[in-house]
């Protein structure tokens, strides 16, 4: 697709706002296809001119007729809003205008400030849009088709018209002034009028520069020769123009020649359509993706996030990811889940896609961790220590998979337990584990069968200690995992009790 068309389709899309009638949207496409704008409204139109198709939306209106300023009333004759100021002009917009007997828009005698935007008027037995004494008018965005003329101006001053799309007049001319003054005519497009592109009679002061003027008879005519054809530096584009371009800077070494018989000359004129819109290459994205949690486990749901992936000049329309595990995921979502199955690293690539096709990658290598076995650990005592039986709760913050007691001794001795009980809440006895004499690992316990501790559930205990095990003189205590465990009672070997004696010991499997 041509760059230029891309913007003039663009420069159609960006007059919408702020109204009802605004739920348009336009396209212009070189295959006759749609460049991803979406059409929402369902009065839709499609307006084709040489190897381009315009497509918009827009409510059916029947022709408006405005014959003096007092005329102009919100929510009559298409207006939409506005005031007549400079600085808040009156709004004719998104109407689709068509007649058997009538122009399209007719306005005479006015002299303040209006809009007529986003309309598609066309096949109406006179012309499209018709001024007589009208000043400080713009006229923009519109498609103005298959009617008798386009657009004529009679004895009207200080207006613009910018971006129209003029063609398939079927009797008249594209744009046409007569005793006209001080007019500016820029980023139009007029094709394939039955008669003049753009003519000129006992007009002056007027410009026209950057208009693409395309197989009318003729493209241009100027009688009085006293209007500007170019604006200094560049002019437009002209399907007949026969001349070179030696030096390559997109503009003909010769002027074009206005008929006429006036001499009036387009100095500047371009070589191709739109050529004074600079074509910009384009510019591929970049990605960016983080991952969390940072540190991830095996079967851990991870979630990968690319939203931080831009692209200057358009959207990216696609996200694949590789996941380094033979997963690979396409997607049009920013941010995606994933698991890994065993631990190792994995390269994880991001591959995004623009809207033009260009695609970059980026990649981040993630280290899947096996799943760490849960321990509750009390953390080391302090002395006093004396053997006896100690009676209390646990509460794990996760669930812990038991197969082991460990007590901490006091450095130097054979602390240890020689018995331990746990129950359920009810008084269930849940696990039961003795100690089996001074052996290679005498400083535990290991349970016949592997229980769970789960998390939040409160338990009961009874350890039955030797001499000399570490212990923490504290009633309540908070655990090295975040587990709780408290001492209901302590007695000692000599009947002694206290209820700030918890035993020092590590619960895992």
């Amino acid at each position: 697709m041509r760059k230029g068309i891309v913007l003039i389709g663009l420069l159609l899309l960006f007059g919408f706002a702020g109204t009802a009638a605004a739920a348009m949207a336009w396209t212009v496409d070189n295959s006759g296809g749609m460049n991803g704008v979406d059409i929402t409204n369902k009065n839709l139109n499609e307006f084709t001119f040489s190897d381009r198709v315009v497509r918009f939306s827009a409510m059916p209106h029947a022709p408006i007729y405005i014959d003096s300023n007092d005329d102009f009333v919100i929510g009559e004759n298409g207006v939409v809003s506005g005031d007549g100021t400079e600085s808040n002009p009156y709004i004719i917009e998104g109407w689709n205008i068509s007649a058997s007997a009538a122009n399209g828009i007719e306005i005479k005698n006015t002299d303040i400030y209006f809009i007529v935007r986003n309309c598609k008027i066309h096949n109406n037995s006179e012309g499209g849009i018709c001024f007589h004494i009208v000043e400080y008018s713009t006229v923009s965005n519109n498609c103005i088709s298959d009617n008798l003329y386009g657009i004529f101006l009679d004895s009207c001053n200080d207006n613009l018209f910018d971006s129209n799309v003029i063609t398939g007049s079927v009797n008249g001319d594209g744009i046409s002034m007569d005793s006209s003054m001080s007019n500016t005519l820029v980023n139009n497009t007029i094709e394939s009028n039955r008669y003049t592109g753009i003519g000129l009679w006992s007009s002056s002061n007027n410009i026209v520069y950057h208009n693409n003027l395309i197989d009318n008879s003729p493209n241009g005519y100027d009688d009085v020769a006293a209007n500007s054809w170019d604006n200094g530096a560049e002019g437009n584009y002209w399907s007949d123009y026969t001349g070179i371009d030696e030096d390559g800077d997109g503009i003909g070494d010769t002027a074009y020649n206005i008929a006429g018989g006036a001499g009036a000359k387009d100095n500047y004129p371009f070589m191709r359509e739109n050529g004074w819109i600079t074509e910009v290459e384009n510019q591929p994205p970049v990605p960016s993706f983080s991952y969390s949690p940072e540190n991830p486990v095996v079967n851990q749901t991870m979630t990968f996030d690319a939203s931080n992936s831009t692209d200057i000049d358009g959207t990216i329309i696609s996200y694949e990811w590789d996941f380094g595990d033979g997963n690979i995921t396409n997607t049009a979502d920013e941010i995606i889940t994933h698991s890994y199955s065993l631990a190792d690293d994995y390269i994880v690539n991001l591959t995004v896609t623009d809207d033009g096709g260009l695609t970059n990658s980026t990649s981040k290598t993630v280290t899947v961790n096996p799943v760490a076995t849960a321990v509750f650990d009390t953390g080391s005592g302090t002395y006093p220590s004396i053997a006896g039986t100690h009676t209390g709760t646990i509460t794990p913050n996760q669930d812990i998979t038991v197969q082991k007691m460990h007590t901490y001794p006091c450095i130097g001795t054979g602390g240890h337990t020689e018995h331990v009980t746990f129950y359920y809440s009810n008084g269930t006895k849940l696990a039961e584990g003795h100690w089996t004499g001074y052996t290679e690992d005498w400083y535990n316990i290991t349970f016949d069968s592997a229980f769970t501790l789960y998390a939040g559930e409160t338990y009961n205990y009874t350890i039955r200690t030797g001499s000399y095990p570490q212990i923490i003189h504290e009633q309540n205590h908070t655990t090295l995992d975040g587990s709780y465990i408290n001492c209901t009672e302590f007695t000692d070997a000599n009947g002694r009790k206290y209820n700030d004696w918890i035993p020092a010991i590590r619960l895992w499997a």
